[in-house]
């Protein structure tokens, strides 16, 4: 098995469930990997029964399985790509865990329309949603990149626009 497959499977085994965009992110925003196409490299390790493919409420999730994890054993990546892996992990399974309190997503269209989807929930509540139309993807990756950080301001300023006055409704 390459180095490639086995880095991939060992960020799936220390992360647990993830998508491919969320992936991506753990193995190139911090160069453990320089960036590059992994949809080849994840479609022969489910072919070879090392990963699954699910879905989840992040859209298509890979999880290892024990034949992967037996892999991982006799094929250890070297130290320091374990080593960063490991390091990393915490701190991105906590983004990734937020970043489902706040999704924002887009779906490309051929005539030009491109809705984002925009949303706030608290555990398995929606508390705010709405979607907006842009007419390119570089708009509708800049809506979504920004989205976590300013969606209590949007929440809170449309709520004012349109509740004239009455609070923020409080959910437990």
């Amino acid at each position: 098995m390459n180095e490639t497959k086995r880095i991939i499977l060992c960020a799936v085994s220390t992360m647990g469930s993830i998508n491919v965009d969320q992936l991506k992110r753990f193995l190139f925003d911090p160069k453990i990997i320089e960036p590059l196409d992994i949809a080849w490299p994840l479609a022969e390790l489910r072919q070879e029964g090392f990963l699954n493919q699910t879905i989840g409420e992040t859209g298509i999730q890979y999880e290892i399985t024990q034949k992967g994890e037996e892999a991982l054993r006799q094929e250890p990546l070297i130290q320091a790509k374990s080593g960063q892996i490991s390091q990393n992990a915490l701190e991105y399974q906590a983004l990734f865990a937020k970043e489902r309190d706040y999704p924002a997503q887009y779906t490309e269209q051929a005539n030009a329309i491109i809705p984002v989807f925009l949303s706030i929930r608290k555990r398995d509540k929606v508390l705010f949603k709405i979607s907006v139309i842009v007419h390119d993807v570089e708009t509708a990756e800049k809506i979504k990149r920004h989205w976590m950080q300013n969606a209590q301001k949007a929440y809170s300023q449309t709520w004012e626009c349109i509740a004239e006055g009455a609070p923020l409704p409080l959910f437990d």
